[in-house]
C-alpha cells in the first residue's frame, strides 16, 4: 500500500511538472509584431517601404539580436497566387539565402527592448524582392520569441502594384 502511494505520488509530479514546461511552451509572446505601409497602392518602380515595430508587451525587459548579416525578423511576401516573390541578389544577400555568400564576419550583439517599449525598422521591399511585375503582394513577417521558442507573426498587408 506504501508503495503504491510513493508510485501515485511520483506520477502525479511528473504530470504536474510536463503540464508545467507545456504551459512554457505554449506561453505567451514577450514582443508583437506591427506591420504598417504608408501608401498600399504603388507604380511599379515606386517605393515600397514597409514599417516593422516589435514591443516588448512582457513585464520584463528583453533581449534581442542586432547586426550580422540577417535582420531580427523574417519576412514572407507572396503574390495573389500565393507564389513566394523572388528575391533580389541584394535580397539574397540580406536573407542569408545568397547561394554565393561568403560566411559573415562582423559583430552580432545584444540590443535591450525595455518593457513597453517598441523598436522600429523600415524595409524597402522593392530593394530585396522583385515586385517589377504588377499584382497584389501579401507581405507578413516573423520571428522566434527565444523565451517560449514560438514563432510570432505579424498582421499582414496587402500591397498593390500597379502598371506604370
Amino acid at each position: 500500500m506504501q508503495k503504491m502511494k510513493v508510485l501515485v505520488f511520483m506520477a502525479l509530479t511528473w504530470c504536474c511538472m510536463s503540464a508545467g514546461n507545456q504551459a512554457i511552451a505554449q506561453g505567451v509572446a514577450a514582443f508583437t509584431l506591427q506591420l504598417d505601409v504608408a501608401s498600399q497602392k504603388n507604380q511599379v518602380g515606386d517605393d515600397e517601404t514597409v514599417t516593422l515595430k516589435m514591443t516588448n508587451i512582457s513585464d520584463h525587459d528583453i533581449e534581442y539580436a542586432v547586426g550580422g548579416p540577417e535582420p531580427f525578423y523574417r519576412l514572407l511576401v507572396r503574390d495573389i497566387h500565393d507564389k513566394a516573390a523572388k528575391e533580389t541578389a541584394y535580397g539574397m544577400k540580406v536573407h542569408g539565402t545568397d547561394p554565393n555568400r561568403r560566411r559573415f564576419f562582423g559583430s552580432i550583439f545584444a540590443a535591450l527592448l525595455k518593457k513597453g517599449e517598441t523598436v522600429t525598422d523600415k524595409i524597402d521591399l522593392g530593394k530585396e524582392y522583385d515586385l517589377s511585375t504588377p499584382g497584389v503582394y501579401r507581405v507578413s513577417a516573423s520571428r522566434i520569441d527565444p523565451e517560449t521558442h514560438n514563432v510570432v507573426k505579424s498582421n499582414e498587408i496587402q500591397i498593390t502594384v500597379l502598371p506604370k
